[in-house]
Parts: structure tokens; C-alpha cells; sequence
């Protein structure tokens, strides 16, 4: 079980600062810690054995081995016809990678299903290690007029506003040790309330500040989603409404006393290049419509263009993959019809964060940048987990018996032929990545994809300079 605890370890390191001098830059160290903990975590789906129980019915069992079969050859077909084979073959296999760690998590979550709460109650606080040098910042810009940093390793705030997202819903959940004590007494839970009501402002704040109007508009329509398909938890929204309003209040008190530069505006009417990366990708699309231009070909494209990713993750897999990117998505629907059955039955703010990532993914780079990526997915595998068995081999009379555990094996042997083609490949074209000390990603340009420098295919050895005592 300690797998599970990848994901926090990655958020720990990249929220407190914290650098094991592996690498130069912090994005690129927590893209190989990233690596490290997907390539475990494939391996335990790799070499473990496909439970008896299971929360999809055996003929979709059957049609995800075939689309998984299909996806791959139309992947393998693209790779090789890309204009750079090892940048695609790279990005396929990261990607393969994260799925099977959605996988590895969730089957993980439901052999421990009381530890699934004990880390989402970690990961809603992690962000503090840095979200708390925010008021830090305020108040020596007011009282100073000066600027401060208070953003830490994150080069990027978009980087910091996704990684963010998932942890703000966890925490309005209220899981495990966050959830109101029963045994505990009524000023220690009131006490424990009005923390995380202030936690939840700090976090709000941050979207303010940094201007994320993806991320604000985001957070609103995951509520509006709870709202809509959960009344009965209407009464666990006033934590959140309330909290989105007094951040809200202070920041338009905060722009008044604060210098001009220090908060950038959410009312800005400038779409921050978006349509041109849409269009873009679109164009890229239409030029490359069955096989695509390659994965982690978006950058190197005309018209040349900072970002590495078109902020739309479904533009940037049709762009990029062609068909086998519309046949990944649609293989998502099985799961996604099920969580949407299971609705009423699934932790309410659990599911307002999956449903948080997947839009914020169309706008914006949540499912790009390592840290988002790792919490979104880990959202989506905690949910997963949380699904029912409805199908199992232990009630089926012997004939079903035989045919369930057919399509089982199935799909079985398909996951993990992808599974070990993608470790394969990830060790291939970025083993030796792994294993370079005060290495760097260079290409000049900040524009995260895999790299922090989008445009660099392997980091490059920087050599540091001996101290000359005089």
C-alpha cells in the first residue's frame, strides 16, 4: 500500500520546495519523480492479477480489449510516421502510463478502502506549505509596497492554480480526519470548521490573485454540478459559497490597497493566446485527420507559438493522435456512464473534483503539467475505487463462469501488453534522464510540456564550476 503514497510524496516535494538536487530546475524534477512513481506503479498493475469482482460488465470488458488493441496499433502507426519518433513514442508512453496508474491506484484504494480518505485529508492541506507564503506576501506588499515571491518552485502560477483545484475539492469534501468529530467536542469541531473555512479562502485567494479565470469559472460549474445532481447535499455548499464570496470581498479590497502589478486581473478580456493555440491545433488537425502530427509535435508546429500545448487536452489528442486520440476518450465512456449511475451513492465533492478536472482540462493544462496531472488522476482513481462491484465470478453459474473469466483475460492480457510496451518505452527514450545528476531541460523558452522547457527532448548535463577559495 505504500504505492498510494506516491502521489502526496510528489505533492510534499513540489508544495514545501523541497529539491534533492537531482536536477536543476524543480518542474523537471517532479516530471522524473512523476516517472518514477508511474513506472512502480505500472509494474504492480503489470505483474498483479485482475480481481474476481469487477465494476463493468463483461461484453464491455470485451469491447475496451478491442479498443485498447486498436488504440495501440493506430498509436504505433502514428509513432512511426512522425516526424520526431522518440518525442511521440515518449508522450504515448506517459500517457499509457497514467492510465495504468489510474488503474494500479484504484484496485490499490479498494483493497485499503480507509486509507483512500487519510491521504485525500493530506493532500487537500499540502498546498499550504506554499499557499501560505501568500498572506506573507500581502501584507509586506501593503505595509512595504514592494513585491515579494510567494508562488515558490512553481515557474508557472498555472502550474500551481491546476495543481491546486483537485486539493480545494478534497478539502470540501472533508474527508477522514477533516470531517466533523462526533466524540470530539462542539468547540473542537467549530474550531476545526472555521480552520478549514480559512484554508478555503487562502485557497481562493490564490485563484484571485493569480487571475485564474479557468480555474474561478471551473470551481463554479463543479458546485453548479452538485447543485444540479446531488440536492441532497445542498447543505454542504454553504462551506465552499461562502468562502468563494469572502474571497472574493477581500480581493476587492486587496486590489485597492495593493501596488498595480501585484494581482493580476480576472477581468481581463484578452483570451491569454487561447484561440490561437485552439486554432491551431485545430489546423494541425485538419492537416494530420486520421493519424495525427505526433505526440509532443504541438510545439514544434507553424505557426510558432510559446506554449507546448494547446490549454485543451481534447484538441491537443486529436491534433497530435488522430483517431487513436478520439478512440482513448472514447474509451472513458464506460466508466464515466457508471460513475454518472453511482452518483447518488459517491462522496459528493469527490465527484464535483473529477468533473473539476475534465473541464478545466479543455481549458487549460491540468492534465498536462506533472503535479496537476498526478492530483486529477489520483481524484479520478479514488473515485474509481469507490464504484461498486456489480459483476463477479463467485455467483455466475459455471458456463457464465468460464465466459466471464474469458473476457476478463481479455481484457487482462491487452492492459498489460500496453502496460509493458509503454515501461519499455518510457526507460528507452528517458532512462538515462533519470539517472542524469544537475541536468537541465534547455530550449530557451518556458513553455511546459514534458520538460520544463516544452521544446527540450532530454536534459542536458550543465557542468557546475568548482569553488576557488581566494
Amino acid at each position: 500500500m505504500l504505492l498510494l503514497w506516491g502521489t502526496p510524496l510528489l505533492a510534499f516535494l513540489a508544495f514545501s520546495g523541497l529539491s534533492s538536487s537531482w536536477v536543476q530546475v524543480p518542474y523537471d524534477e517532479w516530471r522524473l519523480t512523476q516517472v518514477v512513481i508511474l513506472l512502480l506503479l505500472s509494474g504492480f498493475a503489470l505483474f498483479s492479477t485482475l480481481p474476481k469482482k469487477s465494476i463493468l460488465t463483461p461484453q464491455t470488458h470485451r469491447l475496451l480489449s478491442i479498443g485498447i488493441l486498436m488504440t495501440f496499433a493506430l498509436i504505433i502507426m502514428t509513432v512511426s510516421q512522425a516526424q520526431y519518433p522518440e518525442r511521440a513514442l515518449a508522450d504515448a508512453a506517459l500517457y499509457t502510463l497514467l492510465l495504468a496508474g489510474i488503474w494500479a491506484q484504484a484496485m490499490l484504494m479498494k483493497r485499503a478502502p480507509a486509507l483512500a480518505p487519510q491521504i485525500a485529508a493530506t493532500l487537500a492541506l499540502l498546498p499550504l506549505l506554499t499557499v501560505i507564503f501568500l498572506p506573507i506576501s500581502i501584507i509586506t506588499a501593503v505595509f512595504t509596497h514592494l513585491e515579494s515571491v510567494w508562488h515558490q518552485s512553481f515557474s508557472n502560477i498555472r502550474m500551481l492554480d491546476d495543481a491546486l483545484l483537485p486539493c480545494l475539492f478534497l478539502l470540501w469534501q472533508r474527508p477522514a480526519w477533516l470531517a466533523y468529530q462526533p466524540t470530539k467536542t462542539h468547540f473542537f469541531n467549530v474550531a476545526l470548521t472555521f480552520a478549514l473555512s480559512a484554508i478555503s479562502i487562502l485557497y481562493l485567494i490564490a485563484f484571485w490573485m493569480d487571475g485564474a479565470r479557468a480555474g474561478l469559472l471551473t470551481i463554479i460549474m463543479g458546485l453548479g454540478l452538485i447543485g444540479l445532481l446531488r440536492r441532497d447535499q445542498w447543505s454542504s455548499l454553504r462551506l465552499p459559497l461562502f468562502t468563494l464570496v469572502a474571497s472574493g470581498l477581500i480581493y476587492a479590497l486587496l486590489v485597492r490597497l495593493l501596488p498595480a502589478d501585484f494581482a493580476v486581473s480576472v477581468m481581463r478580456t484578452d483570451s491569454s493566446q487561447r484561440t490561437l493555440l485552439w486554432q491551431k491545433a485545430l489546423d494541425l488537425w485538419q492537416a494530420h485527420p486520421v493519424l495525427g502530427a505526433g505526440g509532443d509535435h504541438f510545439a514544434l508546429a507553424k505557426p510558432w507559438l510559446l506554449n507546448a500545448h494547446p490549454h485543451n487536452l481534447l484538441l491537443q489528442w486529436i491534433s497530435e493522435w488522430g483517431f487513436a486520440g478520439l478512440l482513448t476518450l472514447v474509451l472513458f465512456l464506460p466508466i464515466m456512464l457508471n460513475i454518472l449511475r453511482h452518483r447518488q451513492t459517491l462522496p459528493a465533492f469527490a465527484l464535483a473534483a473529477v468533473a473539476a478536472v475534465c473541464i478545466d482540462a479543455m481549458v487549460s493544462g491540468v492534465l498536462v503539467y506533472p503535479l496537476s496531472q498526478m492530483l486529477g488522476l489520483w481524484s479520478v482513481a479514488w473515485l474509481i475505487s469507490l464504484l461498486p462491484n456489480t459483476h463477479q465470478t463467485s455467483t455466475a453459474s459455471n458456463s457464465d463462469k468460464k465466459s466471464i473469466a474469458s473476457h476478463f483475460q481479455i481484457w487482462q492480457r491487452s492492459f498489460k501488453i500496453v502496460t509493458a510496451w509503454a515501461i519499455v518505452a518510457m526507460l528507452v527514450i528517458h532512462g538515462h534522464d533519470l539517472v542524469c545528476i544537475h541536468c537541465i531541460s534547455v530550449d530557451n523558452e518556458n513553455a511546459p510540456r514534458f520538460w520544463q522547457f516544452g521544446r527540450a527532448l532530454h536534459l542536458e548535463k550543465q557542468h557546475i564550476a568548482p569553488v576557488i577559495d581566494p
